[in-house]
Protein backbone atom coordinates (compact mmCIF):
# COMPACT_ATOMS: atom_id res chain seq x y z
CA UNK A 1 0.00 0.00 0.00
CA UNK A 2 1.23 3.57 -0.62
CA UNK A 3 2.77 5.55 2.21
CA UNK A 4 1.46 8.94 3.36
CA UNK A 5 4.41 10.58 1.58
CA UNK A 6 3.64 8.77 -1.69
CA UNK A 7 -0.01 9.81 -1.52
CA UNK A 8 0.99 13.43 -0.90
CA UNK A 9 3.41 13.33 -3.85
CA UNK A 10 0.68 11.82 -6.01
CA UNK A 11 -1.55 14.76 -5.07
CA UNK A 12 1.29 17.14 -5.95
CA UNK A 13 1.84 15.53 -9.35
CA UNK A 14 -1.81 16.13 -10.29
CA UNK A 15 -1.11 19.88 -10.47
CA UNK A 16 1.02 19.25 -13.56
CA UNK A 17 -2.08 18.50 -15.61
CA UNK A 18 -3.62 21.98 -15.21
CA UNK A 19 -0.62 23.80 -16.65
CA UNK A 20 -0.34 25.22 -20.16
CA UNK A 21 1.27 23.23 -22.95
CA UNK A 22 0.41 20.13 -24.90
CA UNK A 23 -1.17 17.13 -23.21
CA UNK A 24 1.99 15.13 -23.93
CA UNK A 25 4.14 17.74 -22.16
CA UNK A 26 1.78 17.87 -19.18
CA UNK A 27 1.71 14.09 -18.88
CA UNK A 28 5.52 14.01 -18.96
CA UNK A 29 5.71 16.66 -16.25
CA UNK A 30 3.22 14.70 -14.15
CA UNK A 31 5.21 11.50 -14.64
CA UNK A 32 8.42 13.27 -13.63
CA UNK A 33 6.76 14.28 -10.36
CA UNK A 34 5.01 11.03 -9.44
CA UNK A 35 6.18 9.00 -6.45
CA UNK A 36 8.98 6.58 -7.25
CA UNK A 37 7.87 3.31 -8.89
CA UNK A 38 4.55 4.67 -10.14
CA UNK A 39 3.44 5.16 -13.76
CA UNK A 40 0.77 7.62 -14.92
CA UNK A 41 -2.20 6.05 -16.73
CA UNK A 42 -3.07 8.60 -19.47
CA UNK A 43 -6.45 7.02 -20.24
CA UNK A 44 -7.61 7.83 -16.68
CA UNK A 45 -5.89 11.19 -16.35
CA UNK A 46 -7.09 14.70 -17.23
CA UNK A 47 -6.87 18.26 -15.89
CA UNK A 48 -8.90 17.33 -12.79
CA UNK A 49 -7.76 13.84 -11.83
CA UNK A 50 -4.45 12.00 -12.23
CA UNK A 51 -4.35 8.21 -11.99
CA UNK A 52 -1.21 6.12 -11.55
CA UNK A 53 -0.29 2.46 -11.03
CA UNK A 54 2.50 1.01 -8.93
CA UNK A 55 5.06 -0.69 -11.16
CA UNK A 56 5.34 -3.90 -9.13
CA UNK A 57 2.54 -3.90 -6.55
CA UNK A 58 -1.05 -4.36 -7.65
CA UNK A 59 -2.59 -1.03 -6.68
CA UNK A 60 -3.58 2.37 -8.08
CA UNK A 61 -3.62 5.95 -6.77
CA UNK A 62 -6.37 8.28 -8.00
CA UNK A 63 -5.37 11.87 -7.16
CA UNK A 64 -7.75 14.84 -7.28
CA UNK A 65 -6.03 18.15 -8.08
CA UNK A 66 -6.27 21.14 -5.76
CA UNK A 67 -6.81 24.79 -6.73
CA UNK A 68 -4.23 26.06 -9.22
CA UNK A 69 -4.26 29.87 -9.40
CA UNK A 70 -1.67 29.77 -12.18
CA UNK A 71 -3.28 27.03 -14.26
CA UNK A 72 -5.78 26.85 -17.08
CA UNK A 73 -8.70 25.93 -14.80
CA UNK A 74 -8.43 28.85 -12.36
CA UNK A 75 -11.96 30.20 -12.84
CA UNK A 76 -13.60 26.81 -12.24
CA UNK A 77 -11.29 26.16 -9.27
CA UNK A 78 -12.17 29.47 -7.63
CA UNK A 79 -15.88 28.86 -8.18
CA UNK A 80 -15.52 25.47 -6.50
CA UNK A 81 -13.60 27.06 -3.63
CA UNK A 82 -16.46 29.52 -3.13
CA UNK A 83 -18.89 26.61 -2.83
CA UNK A 84 -16.58 25.02 -0.25
CA UNK A 85 -16.41 28.28 1.70
CA UNK A 86 -20.21 28.56 1.79
CA UNK A 87 -20.71 24.88 2.65
CA UNK A 88 -22.52 24.23 -0.61
CA UNK A 89 -20.37 21.62 -2.37
CA UNK A 90 -23.43 19.47 -3.17
CA UNK A 91 -24.49 21.98 -5.83
CA UNK A 92 -21.04 22.69 -7.25
CA UNK A 93 -20.48 21.46 -10.82
CA UNK A 94 -16.76 20.73 -10.29
CA UNK A 95 -17.50 18.49 -7.31
CA UNK A 96 -20.25 16.67 -9.21
CA UNK A 97 -18.13 16.30 -12.35
CA UNK A 98 -15.18 14.88 -10.44
CA UNK A 99 -17.45 12.40 -8.68
CA UNK A 100 -18.70 11.12 -12.04
CA UNK A 101 -15.13 10.87 -13.37
CA UNK A 102 -14.00 9.02 -10.25
CA UNK A 103 -16.89 6.58 -10.65
CA UNK A 104 -15.79 5.77 -14.20
CA UNK A 105 -12.17 5.25 -13.11
CA UNK A 106 -13.16 3.06 -10.17
CA UNK A 107 -15.51 0.99 -12.32
CA UNK A 108 -12.69 0.36 -14.83
CA UNK A 109 -10.01 -0.50 -12.26
CA UNK A 110 -11.82 -2.15 -9.34
CA UNK A 111 -11.09 -5.70 -10.53
CA UNK A 112 -7.46 -4.95 -11.38
CA UNK A 113 -6.11 -3.99 -7.95
CA UNK A 114 -6.65 -1.91 -4.82
CA UNK A 115 -7.61 1.74 -5.36
CA UNK A 116 -6.35 4.57 -3.13
CA UNK A 117 -8.00 7.97 -3.39
CA UNK A 118 -6.25 11.20 -2.42
CA UNK A 119 -6.33 14.97 -2.90
CA UNK A 120 -5.01 18.27 -1.56
CA UNK A 121 -7.12 21.34 -0.68
CA UNK A 122 -9.91 21.51 -3.28
CA UNK A 123 -8.84 18.01 -4.33
CA UNK A 124 -9.42 16.73 -0.82
CA UNK A 125 -12.92 18.19 -0.87
CA UNK A 126 -13.80 16.64 -4.23
CA UNK A 127 -12.34 13.25 -3.22
CA UNK A 128 -14.46 13.32 -0.06
CA UNK A 129 -17.48 14.39 -2.13
CA UNK A 130 -17.03 11.32 -4.34
CA UNK A 131 -17.08 9.08 -1.27
CA UNK A 132 -20.14 10.86 0.12
CA UNK A 133 -22.21 10.78 -3.06
CA UNK A 134 -21.15 7.60 -4.86
CA UNK A 135 -21.73 4.09 -3.52
CA UNK A 136 -19.61 2.79 -6.41
CA UNK A 137 -16.64 4.82 -5.15
CA UNK A 138 -17.37 4.15 -1.48
CA UNK A 139 -17.59 0.38 -1.93
CA UNK A 140 -14.52 -0.06 -4.14
CA UNK A 141 -11.92 2.41 -2.84
CA UNK A 142 -9.68 0.81 -0.23
CA UNK A 143 -8.43 3.99 1.47
CA UNK A 144 -8.82 7.78 1.23
CA UNK A 145 -6.20 10.28 2.44
CA UNK A 146 -6.78 14.01 2.06
CA UNK A 147 -4.27 16.76 2.78
CA UNK A 148 -5.24 20.21 4.12
CA UNK A 149 -8.74 19.80 2.71
CA UNK A 150 -10.65 22.98 1.94
CA UNK A 151 -13.36 23.31 4.58
CA UNK A 152 -15.98 25.66 5.96
CA UNK A 153 -17.74 26.31 9.28
CA UNK A 154 -20.97 25.94 7.29
CA UNK A 155 -20.15 22.44 6.03
CA UNK A 156 -22.18 19.63 7.59
CA UNK A 157 -21.70 15.88 7.52
CA UNK A 158 -24.10 14.54 4.88
CA UNK A 159 -24.71 11.08 6.34
CA UNK A 160 -26.04 10.16 9.78
CA UNK A 161 -23.42 8.62 12.07
CA UNK A 162 -25.58 5.50 12.40
CA UNK A 163 -25.74 4.87 8.64
CA UNK A 164 -23.67 2.25 6.81
CA UNK A 165 -22.39 4.93 4.41
CA UNK A 166 -21.04 7.01 7.32
CA UNK A 167 -19.33 3.99 8.88
CA UNK A 168 -17.78 2.94 5.56
CA UNK A 169 -16.46 6.44 4.86
CA UNK A 170 -15.14 6.86 8.39
CA UNK A 171 -13.34 3.51 8.37
CA UNK A 172 -11.56 4.26 5.09
CA UNK A 173 -10.82 7.99 5.33
CA UNK A 174 -8.10 10.03 7.04
CA UNK A 175 -7.92 13.81 6.78
CA UNK A 176 -4.37 15.16 7.36
CA UNK A 177 -4.16 18.78 8.57
CA UNK A 178 -1.24 21.08 9.38
CA UNK A 179 -1.71 23.23 12.48
CA UNK A 180 -2.18 26.88 11.52
CA UNK A 181 -3.73 26.21 8.11
CA UNK A 182 -6.99 28.17 8.20
CA UNK A 183 -8.13 26.73 4.86
CA UNK A 184 -8.56 23.28 6.40
CA UNK A 185 -9.29 24.34 9.98
CA UNK A 186 -12.94 23.15 9.87
CA UNK A 187 -12.28 19.76 8.36
CA UNK A 188 -12.96 17.93 11.65
CA UNK A 189 -16.44 19.38 12.07
CA UNK A 190 -17.51 19.07 8.43
CA UNK A 191 -15.91 15.93 6.99
CA UNK A 192 -16.45 12.28 7.82
CA UNK A 193 -13.36 10.27 8.71
CA UNK A 194 -10.41 10.17 11.07
CA UNK A 195 -8.47 13.42 11.54
CA UNK A 196 -4.76 13.87 12.15
CA UNK A 197 -3.17 17.24 12.94
CA UNK A 198 0.57 17.89 12.62
CA UNK A 199 2.84 20.78 13.52
CA UNK A 200 4.49 22.64 10.63
CA UNK A 201 7.81 21.14 9.56
CA UNK A 202 8.87 24.16 7.49
CA UNK A 203 11.31 26.76 8.74
CA UNK A 204 9.98 30.35 8.81
CA UNK A 205 10.39 32.14 5.48
CA UNK A 206 12.34 35.38 5.04
CA UNK A 207 9.01 37.22 4.77
CA UNK A 208 7.91 35.76 8.10
CA UNK A 209 11.17 36.82 9.75
CA UNK A 210 10.71 40.37 8.44
CA UNK A 211 7.09 40.43 9.57
CA UNK A 212 8.11 39.35 13.06
CA UNK A 213 10.73 42.12 13.22
CA UNK A 214 8.33 44.92 12.23
CA UNK A 215 5.31 43.57 14.13
CA UNK A 216 5.86 45.77 17.26
CA UNK A 217 5.89 48.89 15.08
CA UNK A 218 2.80 47.88 13.12
CA UNK A 219 0.83 47.19 16.29
CA UNK A 220 1.25 50.68 17.72
CA UNK A 221 -2.30 51.57 16.54
CA UNK A 222 -5.62 49.66 16.69
CA UNK A 223 -5.76 49.50 12.89
CA UNK A 224 -2.19 48.30 12.86
CA UNK A 225 -3.05 45.54 15.33
CA UNK A 226 -5.87 44.36 13.08
CA UNK A 227 -3.59 44.41 10.03
CA UNK A 228 -0.92 42.56 11.99
CA UNK A 229 -3.39 39.88 13.06
CA UNK A 230 -4.70 39.34 9.53
CA UNK A 231 -1.21 39.42 8.03
CA UNK A 232 0.05 36.85 10.50
CA UNK A 233 -2.93 34.57 9.82
CA UNK A 234 -2.37 34.80 6.06
CA UNK A 235 1.37 34.20 6.34
CA UNK A 236 0.89 31.17 8.61
CA UNK A 237 -1.81 29.70 6.36
CA UNK A 238 0.23 30.07 3.18
CA UNK A 239 3.13 28.26 4.83
CA UNK A 240 1.04 25.56 6.52
CA UNK A 241 -1.10 24.78 3.45
CA UNK A 242 1.84 23.42 1.44
CA UNK A 243 1.85 19.72 0.52
CA UNK A 244 5.59 19.58 1.23
CA UNK A 245 4.86 19.12 4.93
CA UNK A 246 3.73 15.60 4.12
CA UNK A 247 6.62 14.47 1.91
Amino acid sequence: MPTRSELARASQSSYSMSKTGSRADRLKHAQDNTPQNYTILPEYTDRMITTMKHNTENHFIVAHRGTDLHGTQTKKDVEADFHILTGNTTNDETHKKRTRKTERIVKALKHKGDIYLTGHSLGGSTAHHAMIHSKQVRDNVKQVDTFNTGSSPFQTKEHKSTSKAYKDIHSKTTHHHIEGDEISSNVKSGYIGKHKTYKSSKKPSIAQHIFKAVKPIIEMSPLGKLGSFLGEKLSTTLSAHSLKHFF
